[in-house]
């Protein structure tokens, strides 16, 4: 399908991920919120995705399927042919809908007019506002990610979006910076576990409230919840809003996820009523790993450093780009760089510029490691980003993995750093002899922190042929463009063991 970039202003354009790779392109600005209705549309309920459901463009909006909706709030849902009515049965409450008038009705009173209701396909559509009415169950259409997020009183699973009510901002010459603390939460069976805190990048947002990109995630939240960690994915979308003014560095996020832990302890700590979940004893707040993408796969490293309440031990950067210089030394803890091969959207490939100012900061002690994965793209590691990066042709999307691969990948490798760095402080591949050229089933190119030197770049058509006594000399990618993806490699020489 053809991508068509619309035209707005350059602060907005400026204000999105879209941009943020390197500000040396002259891209065209592109709409705050591009039109998404070409695109599949996904259903959450209570965090997780809904198969087989999905919500309807119809002639200007978008419609809800009922059924996956109301069983997800734990209505039974029955149809009368006679009347075509649907009745929704509850434990507490009873609905009815006729159908052809679109009306909801609660014990014969009227409650809603919804002239927009629907039967297609043998299943039936209804507008969002129509769940304003029906009690416990909270449905509204996030138009940024595509995603209608529904959330109810009996979630099935261990995982919870949350909203804690409104927090604010401290700005340095202004009144405070009104927010939701939104995110999702996976809650493991035991006590005590590691924290694992992910923080989506700067994406289209029109209201932070609204555009729910910290959802993305929540495929990783639930499965590192099942492996017993607790883990959240917040929201800090009002970091990359100019809502009440232009956003300065990464400060909002700092806050925002300071603001959200304390929160965290003490609910951990046995307080009541603060999550939709009892969180008591639940976490370890001086066990935590911090993974960022995008933009903020770079304020990790800024909030790591300022933090007062969690206790960081590793770093995880997937897909990152750097729009400003780092804030100081980068702290010092394990830290994995993820670079995708096809990165439309960070096209300057900055997580190798980010690895190098990682290990060669002065007294670095930890690991770090850096993952080219192979055929890799920016927005796959999202299931909140539907589009294919802004910036890619289409030739280029054809070589990109599937999805699924790609965010397989991602949880493998965020639960093996995770064990690997809360059980000996290494990063997974730190101290390996030979470096695999596959991971999770899929082409990757790594190079971890070593004692390497780089002593010759050229192209690929003068690639030269190194020998040298005690030395082994290999020939790896050094960087990487959309239109020459081999485009320069490097010599690595490390010294080896004398024979003899």
């Amino acid at each position: 399908m053809p991508y068509d970039i619309e035209k707005t202003s350059l602060a907005i354009a400026l204000a999105g991920s879209l941009l943020a790779g390197s500000v040396a392109y002259a891209y065209e600005p592109v709409d705050a919120l591009p039109n998404l209705s070409g695109y599949p549309t996904r259903l959450l309920v209570d965090g997780l995705p809904v198969e087989g459901a999905a919500p309807l463009y119809a002639e200007d909006q978008v419609l809800f399927p009922l059924r996956a909706i109301a069983e997800g709030g734990d209505y039974t849902v029955l149809w009368e042919e006679a009347s075509r009515r649907i009745t929704l049965d509850g434990e507490k409450n009873d609905y009815q809908i006729d159908t052809a008038s679109g009306t909801l009705f609660q014990d014969g009173k009227e409650l809603f007019q919804d002239d927009a209701l629907r039967i297609q396909g043998g299943s039936t559509y209804v507008s969002p506002e129509l769940f304003d009415h029906v009690a416990g169950i909270d449905a509204a259409w996030d138009a940024a990610t595509n995603t209608a997020v529904v959330t109810t009183e009996t979630p099935d699973d261990n995982v919870y979006v949350y909203d804690l009510g409104e927090g604010a901002l401290q700005n340095p010459s202004r009144p405070d910076t009104s927010y939701r603390m939104q995110g999702v939460i996976g809650v493991p069976e035991g006590e005590n576990c590691p924290v694992v805190i992910f923080l989506h990048g700067s994406h289209p947002v029109e209201k932070a409230v609204e555009n729910r990109y910290d959802l993305g995630f929540f495929y990783l939240v639930n499965q590192l919840a099942d492996a017993v960690y607790l883990a959240l994915s917040m929201n800090v979308a009002i970091n990359y809003s100019f809502e009440d003014g232009e956003p300065s560095g990464c400060d909002r996020t700092v806050q925002v996820v300071e603001q959200q832990s304390e929160l965290l302890r003490r609910a951990i700590a046995g307080e009541q009523g603060i999550f939709p979940c009892d969180l008591t004893g639940k976490g370890d707040l001086s066990r935590v790993i911090l993974v960022g993408h995008s933009r903020a796969g770079t304020d990790i490293l800024t909030v790591a450093d300022k933090t007062e309440i969690l206790g960081i031990q590793g770093l995880i950067s997937v897909a990152p780009s750097m729009v400003s210089p780092l804030e100081g030394t980068p702290v010092d803890v394990p830290t994995g760089i993820i670079i995708p091969q096809y990165d439309g959207d960070v096209t300057s490939l900055d997580g190798g510029k980010l690895f190098d100012e990682v290990e060669s900061a002065e007294g670095r002690a930890s690991d770090a490691e850096l993952i080219y994965l192979k055929k890799g793209d920016h927005s796959g590691f999202s299931t909140a980003l539907v589009r294919p990066d802004p910036f890619s042709s289409q030739e280029e999307r054809q070589q990109v993995m599937e999805r699924q691969a790609q965010q397989t990948f991602l949880s493998a490798y965020v639960v093996d750093f995770v064990e690997q760095v809360l059980e000996d402080g290494h990063t997974p591949f730190a101290g390996e002899t030979v470096l695999p050229e596959e991971y999770s089933g899929c082409d990757v190119v790594l190079r971890v922190d070593e004692k390497s030197q780089v002593l010759f770049q050229a192209g690929e058509e003068s690639r030269p042929e190194v020998t040298a006594e005690n030395l082994t000399a290999d020939w790896v990618v050094a960087s990487s463009t959309l239109e020459f993806p081999q485009s320069s490699g490097s010599v690595m020489l490390r010294e080896i063991e004398a024979v003899g």
